[in-house]
């Protein structure tokens, strides 16, 4: 098979807005001028990059109906892994013209999976320990203060 996406994409709008004319409760479409919404929104559709940039665009086209329980969803959009954000989880202090830290921050008793780097097993750092680098770049706390209050 030969997958042409832009071809598909333009085949599934003109299906979503096909099934809307001829299923829609309202021979009247609440009065909006359907065929001319397919020209306008259709047109959009050249320029999608994604299968999600299509689904927004359909969404887009039914919500002109201003009809409740017409929706859209997924279809065969992109997937990718969630990178969760990490967290140093310390409090700093500035003490002797250095960042030293202040508190480990410690979890809740029953959250196993959400840790300060310096709260996992074997890491051999502690309350009152100095960060002088970071990625082996020197912290220079005129540079820094701000995070330091």
């Amino acid at each position: 098979m030969n997958l042409v996406p832009k071809q598909e994409w333009k085949q599934i709008f003109n299906d979503a807005w096909r099934r809307h004319r001829d299923f829609f409760y309202d021979p009247n479409m609440h009065g909006v001028d359907w065929d001319a919404l397919k020209v306008r929104y259709g047109a959009l559709v050249d320029d999608a990059r994604t299968r999600w940039d299509v689904t927004n665009i359909i969404s887009n086209l039914v919500a002109e109906l201003s009809a409740g329980h017409t929706y859209t969803r997924n279809g065969d959009v992109e997937r990718v892994e969630t990178v969760e954000t990490g967290y140093l989880g310390i409090d700093w202090e500035l003490a002797n013209g250095k960042y030293r830290i202040k508190r480990i921050v410690q979890p809740a008793a029953w959250d196993t999976e959400v840790r300060s780097p310096f709260d996992q097993s074997g890491v051999d750092v502690k309350v009152g320990d100095y960060i002088l680098s970071v990625n082996g770049i020197a912290l220079d706390v005129t540079k820094l203060e701000l995070f330091a209050r």
